[in-house]
């Protein structure tokens, strides 16, 4: 597993601007991220260095922020805080050059919360919200988090249609 010099990291988040009482969670998302790779390393068996930062590509990236979307509650600025951590700890510590070229952007939009007024979200249920979705003249109101549906959407770049259409299908 890779072993990170966290002193120079701390280094690069101080140099970045990023606040003292931050530092830890910017650390402890590179520390998911490092146990992301050895899990799926060993999972893969794929015989790959993983001790070796160089060793790491940009699909391992995508793979990682697509699991995490998938399996926790994180919220859009944590979302953007794993992408922004894994940015600097890629191209300022590892130097990975694949890195420097990289979506991050693509990331960064998928990871914004949409207006309650996008066509996606119509209003809140119950601290959830909720679809207002029309179907060959009915209308049904589906509850559903979100957070994960909306950058889902987002990252598979769907268009607003095939959005409610989409979303529409998941829950009949």
């Amino acid at each position: 597993m890779i072993k990170p010099n966290w002193d120079d990291f701390h280094a690069i988040l101080l140099k970045n601007k990023i606040p003292q009482n931050q530092q830890s969670f910017y650390v402890k998302r590179i520390e998911t991220f490092l146990r992301f790779l050895h899990n799926s390393d060993l999972k893969n068996h794929s015989g790959s260095d993983i001790s070796n930062p160089s060793n790491i590509k940009a699909e391992n990236v995508s793979n990682f922020l697509l699991e995490i979307d998938r399996k926790t509650e994180m919220s859009s600025w944590q979302f953007r805080q794993v992408i922004h951590a894994l940015k600097l700890f890629l191209i300022s510590l590892c130097h990975l050059p694949w890195a420097k070229d990289f979506d991050w952007n693509y990331w960064q939009d998928a990871a914004i919360k949409l207006a309650d007024k996008h066509t996606t979200v119509a209003g809140i249920t119950g601290g959830r919200r909720a679809l207002n979705v029309s179907y060959k003249g009915s209308t049904n109101i589906a509850s559903f988090d979100d957070k994960k549906f909306a950058r889902r959407a987002k990252i598979k770049k769907l268009p607003p249609p095939t959005q409610q259409t989409h979303h529409h299908s998941l829950w009949q």
